[in-house]
């Protein structure tokens, strides 16, 4: 099993009271869990409110083959979704002891951007 940790932070462009965001993600390839550090695991397509606009996530890659996924965050005025697709061999890529997979392909993140991979 190969970890994956994510750090971001939400920057919204104006600041409006009583904002609430949401996240989910769609699992397209391999198999494996994300989690809400401090939170819970997130559910294939499930919404799940998002208590700070900064936040980590675990994926745990739970096979040998290639894993590819996306997340969606919203808020509750119906503003167009930000999505970030990531994709990575689950396998230890050997230069770094086998501790993490390797980053392949991440896609632009938009106005929302992950803080450290």
């Amino acid at each position: 099993m190969s970890l994956l940790c994510l750090r971001f932070e939400i920057k919204p462009e104006g600041n409006y009271a009583n904002t609430l965001y949401t996240i989910r993600y769609f699992q397209y390839d391999g198999e494996g869990s994300l989690k809400l550090v401090d939170g819970p695991v997130l559910l294939n397509n499930d919404r799940v409110l998002l208590e700070s606009k900064t936040f980590r996530l675990n994926y745990t890659a739970q096979s040998s083959e290639a894993v590819k996924f996306g997340i969606w965050i919203e808020d509750n005025f119906g503003s167009t979704p930000w999505q970030q697709t990531f994709e990575f061999n689950s396998k230890d890529s050997g230069d770094n002891g086998g501790k993490t997979p390797g980053i392949i392909n991440p896609v632009n993140p938009g106005t929302i951007t992950p803080i450290g991979l």
